[in-house]
């Protein structure tokens, strides 16, 4: 089946400036794709190519089968919700969303009938006389989707629509707009910095950073086996160890890190003995006992000195240092830990355990 988009190789300058680099992307047929990134990683000038608001300076973008690079925006089969919102605050909620309706002189009993089942479908049918000025924020930010959706696209693009949400409303709605998608059907791409809302909300996340595309996969693949340091930063925390391989043979190597630790990770065919690494592993796969090893010992074991406790309500973040002075964090839930953290006080000793499975490594 042909994509609903598909990006070949597309590059975009601004003067010195490449915000978008040799990009090939394709989104499939009702996914969920989020771009994600820091500020100026390329993402919404690669929304804005889709969109038909920039052109290419090398390859092409290609919406149903159709190169669509030298079609203007309004001809191309896709609509744009922006963060702002851009409601019209003289028109009823009725007659925002009925706007592009009109526009194209569709009949009045048509225009009435389609804009009520969409009122319904995006849970606003009461609201449909009251002012844009008489709406919650997420009210807003539905009409605005709502009106995006009245044309029936193939495709919606989402520039960071839920920015201007606090943050219990922007949770709800982050549900809120994955079940309306998977509901229509129709493909999703959405633009955010925030790791949190990628996670939740998509089917695949393209990660980008100065203008490349870093990983794509499910959330479950970026969080769990990010392809590079970058990714590994950026989605979630994620502690760093500058090592040597030692060893390596029969899907595992051996690392030294510093003042005798050594630590097993699964074996990266690319890298051999003698190699200088980045191994990467997740606080929340740090497992942590109050039994004081003394010296390193056991591989992936040793010791360490608690430095602060952060309670962060359903999550307990644990500050720690080893001998040699390298700087772990590790996570858990307040009920999940092996002992209780508002015992813990500063200096205390600890045992640190790195699980092989999660320890991933990188060429340094």
């Amino acid at each position: 089946m042909e994509p609903v988009v598909r990006l070949n190789r597309v590059s975009k300058r601004f003067r010195e400036l490449e915000a978008v680099r040799e990009l090939t992307l394709e989104v499939e047929e009702g996914e969920f794709l989020t771009l994600l990134g820091p500020s100026g990683c390329g993402k919404t000038t690669t929304l804005r190519l889709i969109s038909g608001f920039e052109v290419p300076d090398e390859g092409e973008v290609v919406i149903e089968g159709q190169v669509v690079d030298a079609l203007p925006p309004f001809r191309r089969n896709v609509n744009t919700v922006f963060q702002s919102y851009a409601l019209f605050p003289h028109l009823t909620v009725f007659d925002n969303v009925a706007y592009s309706l009109s526009i194209r002189r569709r009949p009045r009993g048509e225009i009435r009938s389609r804009v009520s089942d969409m009122l319904e479908r995006v849970g606003l049918a009461d609201k449909a006389r009251n002012m844009p000025s008489e709406l919650s924020g997420g009210q807003m930010q539905r009409v605005a989707l709502a009106r995006a959706l009245i044309n029936e696209p193939r495709l919606l693009l989402l520039d960071e629509p839920l920015g201007a949400l606090d943050a219990k409303l922007r949770r709800a709605m982050q549900l809120e707009l994955k079940h309306m998608q998977a509901n229509l059907g129709i493909s999703f791409i959405y633009v955010t910095h925030d790791q949190e809302e990628a996670l939740v909300m998509s089917d695949r996340v393209a990660v980008m950073d100065s203008g490349r595309l870093q990983q794509l996969g499910t959330p479950a693949e970026i969080f769990e086996r990010p392809a590079n340091p970058f990714v590994a930063e950026f989605l979630g925390t994620a502690n760093f160890l500058e090592g040597e391989i030692e060893a390596a043979g029969a899907g595992r190597c051996r690392i030294g890190i510093a003042d005798g630790i050594t630590i097993e990770a699964e074996e990266t065919p690319s890298l051999v003995t003698g190699d200088q690494v980045l191994a990467t592993v997740r606080p929340q796969k740090i497992r942590l006992s109050l039994d004081d090893p003394g010296a390193p010992g056991a591989a992936n074991t040793f010791p360490a000195t608690l430095k602060e406790v952060i309670f962060e309500g359903v999550l307990v973040r644990l500050l720690l240092e080893s001998a040699g002075g390298i700087g772990l964090e590790a996570q858990g839930l307040p009920d999940a830990l092996p002992f209780a953290y508002q015992e813990l006080v500063p200096g205390q000793r600890m045992s640190v355990h790195l699980p092989p499975e999660a320890v991933l490594v990188y060429p340094r």
